[in-house]
């Protein structure tokens, strides 16, 4: 292969061996399982996984291993026939870095997605967002820049995600993007997926009518009952009040319009413990798919870590009575290896064009700074999204670099990487 230019860059892929068969060996890590359930329905993945995992065995010598968590051991037929006693565990002095440094995972290959911010005005003030709202509105050359950038991915399966913001504000143009999208998708053989963020205010069925037109989805943001929405996701000022019904109502239109949703779910560090009670309002709705999240920011001390950790206990064993009884709930956090959130690695464009690493936007308040670091270059001068993407080590560096060991920032991302 290195004597061929055409495969010096090939990827080769070992599955099935255990890493200590070709640990230190250059080049060689571990394949990263980052499946992403916001795509592949977690539902479906369970049986796939416990099939994979029955062909595997962990040996004696893995019980010390500090890769054990993610590597799944010997194939069983592997142990049958050549055994494990050759096998030792790889002390953790030979891992390169701590669990935050990421280390030993081979680049991510880029999936083709990219977020695009319509607009920054929204007509709530949820108490943990910290995103810079305003009143911008993205010129329609920036969204259409966007999706030129999008589609010279060399992937042809694509996604666009509006962000904001509420972009449902700018319904006109989101359509206008859409469509143009989808046919210039279609000019040149792919295939562009929507996806929708929305606080679900303006989500009503004429909107919903027109996704059905389209390969489209819905994330929608809703936190639980009504004295939950009201203490956590304020209207802005001057904004008349939006009652939770009118919220159900279209919720309860979502679900009757066959376009796929999901509902995220997001707890501030303070309120970790009404995890399940927020899961459970949403349940009782008949909302079947659940993306569990929690505040970026400050706060998530260990008391609240563990309090939100128990919450996902709690939350899955209730998604699991509620599928035994026929109602099916599925929590999109199963399943997905995205975390620590606070490293993302999404690429999203900002109202005047600024394509950023996603978190210099969605982090704005909490991780002041980021913007220049974190920036990649303007949407109409980018020639190609392919390698655009940093990875999310390269992140984790870059956070490290701009706040320094000690500093409240630091402080703060030090916890949301313990929580991730």
């Amino acid at each position: 292969a290195a004597a061929d230019p055409a495969l010096r860059r090939l990827d080769v892929t070992w599955r099935g061996f255990p890493l200590c068969v070709l640990h230190g060996i250059p080049g060689v890590v571990a394949e990263p399982q980052d499946v992403d359930t916001t795509v592949v329905d977690e539902g479906s993945l369970d049986p796939y996984f416990a099939e994979f995992f029955r062909h595997f065995v962990h040996a004696d010598a893995c019980g010390a291993c500090p890769e054990r968590d993610r590597c799944p051991g010997l194939q069983r037929r592997y142990r049958d026939r050549l055994g494990d006693a050759h096998l030792r565990a790889i002390a953790a002095a030979e891992v390169p870095g701590d669990v935050g440094d990421l280390a030993g995972f081979a680049p991510e290959r880029d999936p083709g997605r990219l977020a695009v911010t319509p607009t920054t005005a929204c007509q709530l003030r949820c108490r943990y967002c910290h995103v810079a709202l305003g009143r911008e509105v993205a010129p329609p050359e920036v969204l259409d820049h966007a999706v030129d950038l999008l589609l010279r991915s060399s992937r042809d399966d694509l996604e666009l995600q509006f962000f904001g913001g509420e972009p449902l504000l700018c319904t006109d143009e989101v359509e206008r993007t859409m469509r143009r999208a989808a046919r210039l998708a279609g000019e040149r053989g792919k295939r562009v997926r929507f996806t929708i963020t929305t606080n679900g205010l303006l989500l009503d069925e004429a909107f919903l009518a027109l996704l059905g037109e389209f390969d489209a989805r819905v994330l929608l943001s809703l936190d639980g009952p009504p004295a939950i929405q009201r203490r956590d996701r304020p209207q802005a000022r001057g904004q008349s009040d939006v009652p939770q019904r009118t919220l159900e109502e279209h919720l309860e239109a979502l679900r009757r319009s066959g376009v796929p949703y999901f509902v995220n779910v997001v707890v501030p560090p303070d309120a970790a413990a009404e995890l399940p009670q927020r899961v459970a309002y949403l349940a009782s709705r008949g909302v079947q798919t659940v993306q569990l999240c929690y505040a970026m920011g400050p706060g998530w001390d260990a008391a609240a870590r563990d309090a939100f950790c128990q919450g996902l206990r709690d939350c899955a064993a209730l998604a699991a009575e509620l599928t035994a009884r026929g109602r099916p709930l599925h929590l999109q956090n199963l399943g997905s290896h995205a975390e620590p959130t606070v490293l993302s690695n999404d690429l999203l464009v900002d109202v005047d064009g600024t394509v950023y690493g996603d978190a210099a936007l969605f982090c704005a308040a909490a991780l002041p700074g980021l913007r220049g670091p974190y920036r990649i270059g303007h949407v109409g001068d980018l020639d190609g999204l392919d390698g655009l993407r940093r990875s999310r080590a390269e992140n984790l560096a870059i956070l490290r670099q701009t706040y320094p060991e000690g500093s409240p920032v630091r402080t703060t991302v030090d916890q949301q990487l313990a929580l991730g």
